[in-house]
């Protein structure tokens, strides 16, 4: 019979480090620890809906450490499930589907809005600025923004904390498209992000050119549905690199992807890359 009885006691919520740490009894067996009897979902703001939330997985004797692959959503329910099969190293099994609900609490509650660029507004090259306006009974005047070439926000081009003002310029963005999102932030809190927009930076060099002469498949080939996948071709490799995000920034569990006629993908190199923060 085990000395003490095989359980977990606490459930802890870090917003600082992006992880949820899992406290049980006694030291974990390494081995019966992994993905696939511990679930986490994060209930999605907009739908209402739980979504599976990912996360890479670290044990240090009896802490599991749950470290989230994107940013953290403040304030909304979390659900933890671990299910029977974790061991301890003595052995001891865990009896029965532990069940957990709570949330990474922030006092951040104001919420932000970008007021320029509009969205899909044209801008001149090296001419970027962004204005915004923070909204809320408690405002911090302190906010943090992120600007890449996809909305799934992978491989980020720029980010950066601004203080005590609602506009950021900067001369670093070459031509072609963005996507941008900004919130506020306290010390090591922050709110929710701001409703995604893009922008597209243009080359003065060809501003003479008609784009809708220059690619007549333009038409075809873009989508500006905000909640929709945007297929953005990559100069380098001449290959199609499809992102797509839902607007809270949590991934998504499938992509559609409709092509405007019928296609071969036996020979598809199809690559799925999670995106970090």
């Amino acid at each position: 019979m085990a000395e003490y009885e095989f359980g977990i006691t606490d459930v802890i919520a870090s917003l600082k480090e992006q992880s949820i740490f899992v406290h049980f009894t006694l030291d974990l067996d390494e081995e019966t620890v992994n993905p696939e009897n511990i679930i986490l979902t994060v209930r999605n703001i907009d739908t209402g809906k739980n979504d599976i939330a990912l996360y890479d997985i670290s044990v240090f004797n009896n802490i599991i450490q749950l470290k989230l692959n994107e940013w953290a959503v403040p304030n909304v329910r979390y659900t933890l499930i671990i299910q029977p099969g974790t061991k301890s190293i003595t052995g001891e099994l865990l009896n029965g589907a532990f069940i957990r609900n709570f949330s990474f609490k922030s006092d951040v509650t104001s919420k932000v809005n970008l007021l320029t660029p509009a969205d899909f507004e044209k801008i001149p090259y090296k001419d970027f600025t962004c204005t915004w306006e923070e909204i809320g009974d408690s405002l911090t005047h302190n906010f943090y923004l992120e600007i890449c070439r996809n909305q799934a926000f992978f491989d980020l081009v720029l980010k950066t904390s601004v203080f005590g003002k609602r506009s950021f310029t900067t001369h670093e963005l070459e031509p072609g498209q963005y996507f941008i999102r900004i919130r506020a932030q306290q010390d090591d809190e922050y709110g929710y992000w701001s409703p995604l927009k893009t922008f597209i930076v243009d080359d003065n060099k060809n501003e003479d050119v008609d784009s809708s002469e220059s690619n007549p498949n333009d038409d075809e080939n873009t989508n500006n549905d905000d909640d929709g996948p945007v297929i953005i071709e990559d100069d380098n490799t001449n290959e199609l690199v499809i992102v797509s995000t839902s607007e809270n920034g949590i991934t998504p569990l499938s992509f559609e992807i409709t092509f405007n006629e019928d296609v071969d993908i036996s020979e598809a190199k199809i690559e799925v890359i999670r995106s970090d923060f």
